[in-house]
């Protein structure tokens, strides 16, 4: 009996030991592209530090046409964590010192993102100059942050 005690004891306080452990939840990539309205196309990834946003009304820089609005698509995985709710994104404009949100809002997990990413679209428009911030991070249930936060920036410059 007191061998089986021993045992049962074990098992109970180093089963949390030996399950599985959650991985953390993650903000993956935040990627930009530019509305080519004209041509009802669409630029290379502007996030690419090569990609140069120059007077993007009139199509300068690395554009290959005019554009003045921005999908923004935030790639997010709940891994293995059942706390992961939401992602939070926050796109403000910065113009010198001013900084105005333009965006903010959270996106509830699906069923469908269980065991894969989530792609998160945010439509822009009126993006021709300043410097664009993406802010974003999984929230649980309570919107609580539980990973960390990506912050990514894109210039767009030009004579305006």
């Amino acid at each position: 009996m007191k061998t089986y005690f021993l045992v049962l004891t074990f098992f109970l306080f180093s089963f949390p030991l030996f399950a599985a452990q959650e991985k953390v939840p993650e903000i993956l990539s935040v990627k930009g592209f530019l509305y080519y309205h004209g041509v009802g196309g669409w630029s290379e990834n502007i996030f690419n530090p090569d990609f140069n946003i120059w007077n993007s009304s009139i199509g300068e820089g690395s554009l290959k046409h005019p554009s003045n609005r921005t999908l923004f698509v935030i790639e997010a995985n709940k891994n293995t964590s059942t706390k992961a709710d939401s992602v939070f994104i926050k796109i403000q404009k910065k113009v010198k010192d001013k900084i105005e949100i333009l965006y903010e809002k959270k996106h509830k997990f699906s069923f469908l993102e269980e065991n894969q990413n989530m792609h998160v679209p945010v439509f822009l428009e009126s993006t021709t100059f300043g410097e664009f911030i993406v802010t974003a991070y999984i929230c649980d249930f309570l919107g609580k942050k539980i990973s960390p936060i990506k912050e990514s920036s894109v210039k767009y410059g030009g004579g305006e």
